[in-house]
């Protein structure tokens, strides 16, 4: 018959201490470093960027090339968004006007 073993209590090894939290930590509530930028600031700020700084307007739109091409390669190509309808109206809408 098998003796019952005591089990020893459950300690935190000595000099691990719980972190304190920093300044930089977040605390519930309100705190202006959790902002999510809106659609219209994003493209506010690309355009400030863009008219700006001419080497980083070159550098975004390389990398919004690159986001499309490796999106389309990975998705296929997008189907074409143009009218389904048969009327005279959209079908002439593919000729060039000029």
């Amino acid at each position: 018959m098998a003796v019952p073993r005591k089990r020893k209590s459950v300690r935190p090894r000595p000099g691990r201490k719980k972190r304190k939290p920093t300044p930089g930590s977040f605390k519930p509530g309100a705190d202006p470093r959790r902002h999510v930028f809106t659609t219209q600031e994003c493209r506010l700020g690309y355009w400030v960027a863009a008219i700006k700084h001419p080497g980083i307007r070159e550098w975004l739109l390389l990398k919004i090339r690159i986001f499309y091409q490796r999106k389309e390669a990975s998705n296929g190509p997008q189907e074409d968004r143009g009218c389904v309808c048969t009327c005279d109206h959209c079908a002439g809408a593919d000729e060039i006007p000029f």
